[in-house]
């Protein structure tokens, strides 16, 4: 699964090789969005909710550091000059092993889901998933979010309901 990183985003000036600072409260928003879709979508029970959330809060926790991790080893892959061939595929090396583990956990994840939900549902997880991350590219993309994912359509300091400007 490619992961969208909501917690990554440009907050200043960084150190070569050093990922932009996240902006937690941010993060959190999209989190939230994330669950509030993926309930519906998977129209979960009581009784699933209550054994999958635990499953999706670890795997979620266990993926960001995951995903932490391979974005550093991704950044450190920039390369300065005077970097030796033999640092930059120790570099290329952490990058690959760093990604791996992250597709490992995902791989890991789905086969604990698949001992908590119905396959039909596991397989409405993965749309839902992957629905949502393109609801959120397509939302940034036409100009930034509003309360609850809507699409803005301006741009900073328009009213959200004025037409662009061109």
């Amino acid at each position: 699964m490619a992961a969208l990183s909501f917690a990554q985003g440009p907050q200043g000036p960084q150190a070569p090789g050093q990922a932009p600072a996240p902006d937690k409260k941010w993060a959190e928003k999209i989190q939230a969005e994330k669950i509030a879709f993926i309930t519906t979508e998977l129209d979960l029970t009581p009784e699933e909710a209550q054994v999958f959330w635990p499953v999706y809060n670890k795997y979620w926790k266990e993926n960001m550091a995951a995903h932490d991790a391979t974005m550093k080893a991704f950044w450190a892959l920039r390369v300065e000059d005077g970097v030796s061939d033999k640092e930059i595929s120790a570099r290329v090396d952490a990058y690959v092993a760093a990604y791996t583990a992250e597709q490992n956990l995902f791989e890991g994840y789905y086969a604990a889901v698949k001992k908590v939900l119905p396959i039909e549902k596991v397989a409405r997880l993965i749309m839902a998933e992957d629905n949502f991350r393109m609801k959120m590219i397509r939302g940034l993309r036409d100009g930034g979010l509003r309360d609850g994912g809507q699409r803005d359509g301006g741009r900073p300091g328009e009213k959200p309901d004025s037409a662009p400007r061109r």
